[in-house]
């Protein structure tokens, strides 16, 4: 169990340290083409007394634009979320964690669609929205449902006013401004 916190705080570090300091593909995708996920590993491969999370994977959802005028950020949020989940899976030597993104343009009205896909798909853990105002939309949903959801980029304080589940990893606009 101590495993599995650890490994859920390292990629919430990791997630907010990469996205801030990856830079962007100009590659464009479609939603199903930015969809990515890992296959889980069998108990019988990690064993029971290996170390490795040898559990249901647990599902972790990025919504972010990787289509569209912001998606250098969205982009560069994608990558540092597939390069945590490989990276952690990779270190446990099993598939603690399945991975999916969905694109939302930068549109509120897609990024409630694609937070939807991805809780049909069984989403436990939201990393995302990237932008401020998909996030705000999406945050009351995820508080609805109370899902956590962690946006690594939005930064309006509005963000995280729908709910306790809701977390900013960067700091909000005014604090951005006095600095």
């Amino acid at each position: 169990m101590k495993k599995l916190v650890s490994s859920v705080l390292a990629a919430s570090m990791v997630l907010s340290l990469a996205a801030c300091g990856s830079s962007a593909s100009t590659d464009t995708a479609s939603s199903s083409e930015a969809a990515s996920t890992s296959t889980a590993a069998t108990t019988e491969a990690a064993g029971e007394d290996s170390g490795a999370y040898t559990g249901t994977p647990i599902k972790i959802g990025g919504i972010g634009p990787v289509t569209g005028g912001a998606a250098i950020y969205g982009q560069a949020v994608k990558n540092a979320e597939e390069l945590a989940v490989k990276e952690i899976n990779a270190a446990n030597g099993s598939d603690v964690f399945e991975w999916k993104f969905e694109d939302d343009e930068h549109d509120a009205e897609k990024s409630v669609n694609a937070y939807n896909t991805l809780k049909d798909w069984g989403l436990q853990v939201l990393a995302g929205p990237v932008t401020t105002t998909p996030s705000i939309a999406v945050a009351a949903e995820t508080a609805n449902d109370n899902l956590f959801m962690m946006t690594p980029s939005a930064s309006a304080p509005a963000v995280i006013e729908s709910g306790d589940n809701v977390f900013q990893i960067c700091f909000t606009d005014p604090n951005q401004g006095v600095a």
